[in-house]
């Protein structure tokens, strides 16, 4: 048995898919015997404490200035990695076996804290926006501003675990000194609720999941639902998430409505289950990405998946039958697609292949990626 200490600005039920990816993990140690401390923020300076969960996960709560439950800025990140930082300069003695911290920066702060002679092992794990290169357009500033303290940060690193090969290439790109630490282990999924298979009929059920920000592009799945329409197909789209792009969805559908679109805002998990038991289709249309945790929920519910050829997407080139990553993520080439998939399947069943769907529990199933993560420690 091993204690092991994981490291995460945001933990459910805060925060977005890092979290989810974070509490998988935890919830897979324990699971497997170990004992899991998970050190995170809460909701406001006064949303903080300790507490042991159902799964058998202590969770800390660092008393830190995040205002949102869904999404956070840097000045909230910033405090928390230097609240997580003085938590662990003022821990007499992390008597851990292992500590696991997400997110370069803010997850990289507390490690400064650490004694270089410190024999702790470091693992941290990267989610895409904190590796230099990812979206240039946007983050290419708050990039080169903070390398200088990123590369200070690997100093104190066993390991740099990307999620792709494409974000690997990133790293290995921007952190050339610390490329013998750099490791690839993918976001996992939970497959113990797959759907074998369904009926294809019309309406045909389109299913978008996301926060209604520009990188996953909420306007996309919009565009495609309209040109759908012009062909004359009988669908029907729901759209779960919420975000600052949200009072812009709402005025283009008030001036230009979709009578069969629905906007449901941001829902619990219980009721996204069932939003993916019901759809045929699943649209990913975001413009960047690391491995999107949604997109491989999509996947562990039996959906057919469609995406824009973002990082993680080439899952889908690897195992087709689960879906297909398009080449552009044009609107016509969504539409293509989408009509290629319903002439193939109307009134009939589909269903992932059972090769399919064993691979996916040889690679990706969360006890899978958890064990990859401690058989680092084993290979150090």
């Amino acid at each position: 048995m091993a204690r092991l200490l994981m490291l995460i600005y945001e933990y459910p039920p805060i925060g977005a898919g890092a979290g989810v990816a974070a509490r998988n993990l935890a919830e897979c140690w324990v699971r497997q015997g170990h004992e899991v401390c998970v050190v995170t923020g809460g909701k406001t300076l006064l949303n903080a404490g300790a507490e042991t969960d159902s799964k058998g996960v202590e969770i800390i709560r660092l008393a830190n200035r995040r205002r949102s439950l869904h999404r956070s800025n840097p000045m909230e990140m910033l405090d928390w990695g230097l609240r997580a930082y003085s938590w662990i300069r003022k821990s007499s003695a992390l008597d851990y076996d292992a500590l696991f911290s997400h997110f370069i920066l803010p997850g990289g702060i507390p490690l400064l804290a650490l004694k270089r002679t410190s024999s702790l092992p470091c693992i941290l794990l990267t989610h895409g926006h904190d590796i230099p290169g990812y979206d240039p357009d946007s983050m290419g500033i708050y990039h080169r501003l903070t390398r200088p303290i990123m590369q200070r940060i690997l100093t104190h690193v066993t390991r740099l675990c990307v999620l792709t090969s494409a974000m690997k290439k990133l790293a290995l790109e921007a952190f050339p000194d610390s490329r013998h630490k750099i490791s690839l282990i993918p976001n996992g999924m939970d497959l113990s609720f797959y759907r074998s298979g369904y009926q294809v009929e019309e309406p045909l059920r389109l299913l978008f999941i996301g926060r209604f920000v520009a990188q996953k592009d909420p306007f996309a799945f919009l565009a495609v639902c309209r040109a759908l329409h012009e062909h004359g197909l009988s669908f029907s789209a729901e759209m779960y998430g919420d975000g600052p792009l949200m009072a812009e969805v709402q005025k283009e559908l008030r001036t230009k409505p979709l009578p069969n679109l629905m906007l449901h805002g941001f829902v619990g998990n219980d009721i996204i289950d069932k939003a993916m038991h019901r759809a045929h289709l699943y649209l990913h249309t975001a413009r960047h990405e690391a491995m999107s945790i949604s997109m491989m929920e999509a996947i562990s519910k039996g959906l057919y998946v469609i995406s824009t050829p973002v990082s993680g997407s080439e899952l889908l080139d690897d195992l087709p039958t689960l879906g297909c990553r398009l080449a552009s993520g044009s609107t016509e080439e969504f539409v293509q697609k989408i009509m290629a998939f319903f002439r193939k399947y109307q009134g009939k069943s589909f269903a992932h292949e059972e090769s399919s769907l064993q691979s996916l529990r040889d690679q990706y199933s969360w006890d899978r990626i958890a064990h990859r993560y401690l058989a680092i420690l084993e290979a150090d």
